[in-house]
C-alpha cells in the first residue's frame, strides 16, 4: 500500500465517521485494532478489539449535544499516518475546542492497526464534570 493510499484510508474513515457508516469504520480496522484515548475522562480508553473500538466510537455522542471533528491535514510515512484535527463539542451549553493530532498504525493489508490520539484531555475531563 503506497502512503498515498494509506493517507486515502485516513480522509476515508473520517468522512466514514461523519456519515455515521459503521460498516466502513468496521471494514477499516483489523480484527484486533488497538486504540488508545488518553486521559481519566469517560472516553479516556485503552483497548483493543473491533467491538471494544465501536463502543468507544459512540461515546462522544453520549456525553455531549454537539460533537463535530474536523480534518486540517493528513499526513504520512511508510509506517504511520497522522490526521491533525480540530474538535468542536457541546456540554451543557459550554463548547470546547480543540486541536489535535490522531496518529494510525496501518497494518500491511491496508487497515488501521492501531491508534493514539493527543488532546486537551483535562479541558475535556472538566467540561464533562459541569
Amino acid at each position: 500500500m503506497t502512503v498515498e493510499e494509506k493517507i486515502r484510508l485516513i480522509r476515508d474513515l473520517y468522512g466514514a465517521f461523519g456519515r455515521g457508516d459503521i460498516a466502513a469504520i468496521d471494514a477499516a480496522m483489523v480484527d484486533d485494532v488497538g486504540w488508545h484515548f488518553p486521559g481519566t475522562s469517560p472516553l479516556a480508553a485503552d483497548v483493543r478489539g473491533k467491538a471494544a473500538v465501536m463502543g468507544q466510537l459512540g461515546l462522544p455522542m453520549r456525553y455531549f449535544q454537539d460533537f463535530k471533528l474536523e480534518v486540517h491535514d493528513v499526513l504520512g510515512n511508510t509506517d504511520h499516518v497522522v490526521a491533525l484535527v480540530s474538535s468542536q463539542m457541546r456540554h451543557n451549553g459550554r463548547t470546547l475546542q480543540d486541536k489535535e493530532a490522531h496518529v494510525f498504525h496501518i497494518s500491511d493489508d491496508g487497515k488501521v492497526a492501531e491508534a493514539w490520539f493527543t488532546l486537551n484531555t483535562e479541558q475535556m475531563k472538566a467540561a464533562l464534570e459541569t
